[in-house]
């Protein structure tokens, strides 16, 4: 069986360290992004609500009774 020395035990110890130091910050950027992603849902979701509100009644009444048929070209 190999003897094990301080420089082995030194080397396993830095390789253990910098995986966990990986690992952590690979944790922290995940949490970060997906609460990126969230606020900019939650923004974009604000503004389409702004945008609808914003509209008068009747345009909001034409957005949502339009007909996809009056959209399209008739042309031959």
């Amino acid at each position: 069986m190999p003897k094990l020395t301080l420089r082995d035990l030194f080397a396993v110890v830095t390789i253990v360290a910098l995986a966990l130091g990986w690992w952590l910050d690979r944790s922290r950027l995940a949490g970060e992004n997906e609460s990126l992603r969230d606020m900019i849902v939650i923004e974009i979701l604000k503004q389409q609500r702004d945008q609808t509100f914003r509209k008068t009644p009747i345009e909001s009444a034409k957005f949502y009774w339009s007909n996809p048929l009056d959209q399209t070209s008739h042309s031959k």
